[in-house]
């Protein structure tokens, strides 16, 4: 079966400025292809903040029938497909220098280097691996987040609890953490200093982007075997069921317990940041992503779960009570995690 330039660059959408790539058919592919073609290396960090309650947290068994503690239960369906490391230390925020436990923290998680305290820190895993790989993506990597605003510890760098990706010793890489925003850089415009006003054109112009692709992604099908038919199916469904949502976030009609200056709620914020993640990856924009369901040090409350208490009070809790709070908080930020491959 021969293979067109647009089966591999995806739909240029006439008049709408941007293009978007389908996922990777294998029915269109060369035949000589579809056996060369390996599975792309990728890798999505999601970081939970201020630590683990080991009993809830670690499993007491080894080997491959071990049973997975209540919090991690959301990852039973995952079970087979993963494993659970135990025992490590991050020895290079032991050895890191002035105050502030979560900073230290957050900042040597992914470089395994000590952290000197609010003035460098290093390269970390995630922009090595891009440097060695060199994804050929139009996206080199993507730093996303959910996390509140200002959140520092003592008088370090606010950017060591924000930012969990850095490029160098003093580039931190501030994830986005407006939906909309990601959604832009993702398939719209990159340049996210435009005002709210050219934003909202482009988002106008996206909102029926599918009318312009639907007759091409049809004379696909006939093409298609039957599972990439399907794939295009729910690749379409999904494109459009997620602009849908985040066309309504402009709505007037803004639901209580928003974020402040968004019209989705945290909850619903991150739900649509996991859609976005699994289409990043779906559609081969990035292969690297590295994503904070909350910044280092967070004291967010989670009144949608009842625990009016925030994480970080929780996560030194001194009743049941409050374990019983921090048990859901975590169990729920397990659950956005396994929700991305389930």
């Amino acid at each position: 079966m021969s293979s067109t330039r647009r089966n591999f660059l995806g739909l240029a959408l006439r008049g709408a400025g941007f293009t978007i790539g389908l996922p990777l058919l294998q029915s269109v592919l060369p035949r000589a292809a579809r056996a060369a073609t390996p599975s792309p290396k990728r890798l999505l960090v999601f970081y939970m903040p201020n630590g683990r309650n080991k009993a809830t947290w670690q499993p007491t068994q080894t080997g491959t029938t071990y049973a997975l503690p209540s919090v991690m239960a959301p990852l039973l369906p995952l079970q087979g497909q993963m494993s659970v490391l135990s025992g490590l230390v991050n020895q290079a925020g032991l050895d890191s220098t002035g105050t502030g436990d979560h900073s230290k923290a957050t900042t040597t998680v992914m470089t395994g280097v000590p952290h000197v305290w609010s003035r460098t820190n290093a390269l970390t895993m995630d922009q090595r691996l891009a440097q060695s790989l060199k994804p050929p993506t139009r996206i080199t990597s993507l730093q996303w987040g959910c996390g509140q605003p200002n959140v520092c510890d003592a008088a370090a760098n606010c950017a060591d609890t924000q930012a969990l990706s850095w490029s160098g010793a003093s580039t931190p890489l501030p994830p986005i953490c407006e939906a909309q925003t990601a959604f832009s850089q993702l398939f719209g415009s990159d340049d996210l200093s435009l005002s709210s006003q050219q934003r909202e054109s482009l988002r106008l112009s996206r909102r029926s982007m599918l009318d312009f692709v639907l007759q091409d992604a049809n004379s696909l099908r006939v093409k298609a075997n039957a599972t990439d038919a399907q794939k295009l199916d729910e690749y379409l469904t999904g494109v459009r069921a997620l602009e849908q949502q985040l066309d309504a976030t402009t709505s007037p009609a803004c639901k209580s317990g928003s974020m402040p200056g968004a019209m989705l709620s945290y909850q619903e914020q991150v739900e649509a940041f996991s859609d976005l993640m699994v289409m990043a990856l779906q559609c081969d924009q990035t292969r690297i992503i590295t994503f904070m369901v909350e910044f280092g040090l967070s004291s967010r409350t989670h009144p949608f779960l009842n625990a009016p208490l925030g994480h970080h009070a929780l996560s030194h809790y001194g009743s049941a009570d409050e374990l019983a709070q921090l048990i859901r908080v975590e169990t729920w930020q397990v659950q956005q995690a396994a929700n991305l491959a389930l």
